[in-house]
């Protein structure tokens, strides 16, 4: 019995694994957002970029690279990329891939503002 359990949860391990989780729960007073950054890069990092004319404050999570993969501005509102799926995005050629989380995060203040963006 206990080597068919072993032999069962051995299995279940060497399932793939989808990286960045994402939990969303609700209730009437508040949402909380969390997110995880795995990937075979350990070299993550947290940064926060002030307010400033016409822009919101934000704290980002990402990697070394500086590029955001996720955040929260000062409105509340929070963003993340999710990947390892298998489809495939195709970036808008007009936007910088590189700045369109940080681009939704600095200038958006709602959902239906970051829809339309």
């Amino acid at each position: 019995m206990k080597l068919g359990l072993v032999m069962a949860f051995s299995g279940l391990l060497s399932l793939p694994v989808r990286p960045c989780t994402i939990f969303v729960l609700t209730d009437t007073d508040r949402v909380l957002f969390c997110n995880n950054e795995d990937w075979y890069s350990t070299k993550t990092r947290i940064w926060f970029v002030p307010a400033e004319a016409n822009r919101y404050g934000c704290v980002y999570v990402g990697f070394d690279d500086g590029l955001a993969q996720g955040g929260l501005n000062t409105e509340g509102l929070a963003s993340d990329w999710v990947s390892g799926y298998e489809e495939t995005w195709k970036p808008d050629p007009n936007l910088p891939s590189s700045a369109v989380n940080r681009e939704l995060l600095e200038t958006c203040a709602t959902v239906q503002e970051a829809i339309a963006f």
